[in-house]
């Protein structure tokens, strides 16, 4: 079996080892159901694992380590769900080809830790180098320093008022930086700064 379709039923919990031997599956859907939690190690046996779709869930957490082994994991979904935070450890080497989609809905999230520990551990490779977040009122500070092989970011569609000083100081591969469909009202131009150097040589893009 390569393709698994549990979305929309009412599911409340997946029994531990439940998928330990579907090792050749590419899709799991999972969306629209009840879960609350995963078992440790739930998705651990799914190797060949590219796409997972888990919103619209009710998980409040992650377990440590839980994508560790979905080393060719493309697109995961995670909007629509209580998350308060997800642990440091959390190893997400996420993303498509070219543009990853982190969709983390942020608006019933208690602090932003979850959102700063997620990007900090993110692993971007050579051939993943673009982060989409959505659904987000504002960006902690540092949130993105560890990126600085990310040579595209979408920020568009969230609810920003104002960014962060140095907030893309760290990302000197950017090229393309969407920021359309926000509430700004003004951008610092000390937001940029660090990037001078690049505006003719790279066509950096605030869209």
């Amino acid at each position: 079996m390569q393709k698994l379709y549990l979305h929309g039923n009412q599911l409340s919990a997946l029994p531990s080892g439940v998928f330990d031997k579907l090792t050749q599956l590419t899709i799991l859907s999972l969306y629209d159901n009840q879960l609350s939690a995963l078992p440790a190690g739930v998705f651990d046996r799914l190797i060949n694992l590219k796409e997972l779709y888990f919103s619209n869930n009710q998980l409040t957490s992650l377990p440590a380590g839980c994508f560790d082994k979905l080393t060719k994991l493309m697109t995961l979904s995670l909007h629509k769900q209580h998350l308060k935070n997800v642990p440091d450890s959390l190893y997400i080497d996420i993303i498509v080809q070219h543009c990853g989609q982190l969709n983390s809905d942020a608006r019933n999230m208690d602090t932003f830790a979850c959102l700063h520990s997620l990007c900090y551990s993110l692993h971007i490779t050579a051939e993943r180098e673009c982060l989409t977040i959505e659904e987000l009122a504002s960006l902690p500070v540092g949130v993105f320093d560890r990126l600085a092989q990310l040579t595209g970011l979408d920020l568009s569609h969230n609810q920003f008022t104002a960014l962060p000083a140095q907030v893309f100081d760290r990302l000197v591969n950017l090229q393309l930086l969407h920021l359309n469909n926000n509430q700004l009202k003004s951008v610092p131009r000390d937001r940029f700064d660090k990037r001078s150097q690049y505006y003719q040589q790279r066509s950096l893009l605030v869209r």
